[in-house]
């Protein structure tokens, strides 16, 4: 397989920062994990929203021209990276990524949203400095978080899809998180011989 064609999705990236293991089983093992308790309760949350509600938390930039996209699918030949962005509004010379979560992780999604940043700025050539995640933290609340994106958020990005990349190509199973309590609730966790 040749390293410059093996693309890198923005699953794998938050996924490598949650535990560095599950990018590698995902490209070597696919369609092997469980389905999690949060991969389903973060679907249903998705699937819950409907356009009228974002519409509702974003009527400042939509009234400013951008438009609501949902379902995005991006990707970079440059940076072998792709990616489907759940929500993005898009302006003239300017977007904004935004994804819906179950949870709030500031860290794993500020890098999935710099990902998408990178993938908004090749793909469509606008311009993507701040991005939002929405995560439901009550039966009827929705919280949104505006992330402030930065060039090192976007280069630390690309040195993970570069590390990934490498692990999957060489064969190389990298170390596990050292937050083991996260092992519980992994879908791979049957992988790991050396933690079960």
């Amino acid at each position: 397989m040749n390293r410059d064609k093996f693309w890198i999705t923005v699953n794998d990236i938050k996924q490598y920062i949650y535990c560095p293991r599950i990018p590698f089983y995902n490209n070597l093992l696919s369609g092997t994990g469980d389905v999690t308790y949060g991969m389903l309760t973060g679907r249903e949350f998705e699937f819950s929203l409907n356009k009228d509600i974002l519409t509702k938390l974003f009527k400042d930039l939509i009234y400013d021209g951008y438009k609501l996209v949902k379902d995005l699918a991006l990707f970079s030949e440059e940076f072998m990276l792709r990616g489907k962005l759940d929500y993005a509004l898009i302006g003239e010379h300017k977007a904004y990524p935004i994804e819906v979560k179950y949870s709030n992780n500031p860290d794993i999604y500020k890098m999935q949203l710099a990902a998408y940043s990178i993938l908004l700025e090749d793909s469509l050539k606008l311009k993507t400095t701040e991005g939002y995640f929405l995560y439901k933290y009550s039966r009827i609340k929705i919280k949104l978080n505006r992330v402030k994106i930065t060039s090192s958020d976007k280069a630390k990005v690309l040195y993970i899809a570069d590390v990934v990349r490498s692990n999957v190509m060489d064969g190389i199973r990298p170390d596990p998180t050292e937050y083991r309590a996260k092992c519980n609730f992994c879908e791979f966790r049957n992988f790991c011989d050396d933690i079960f």
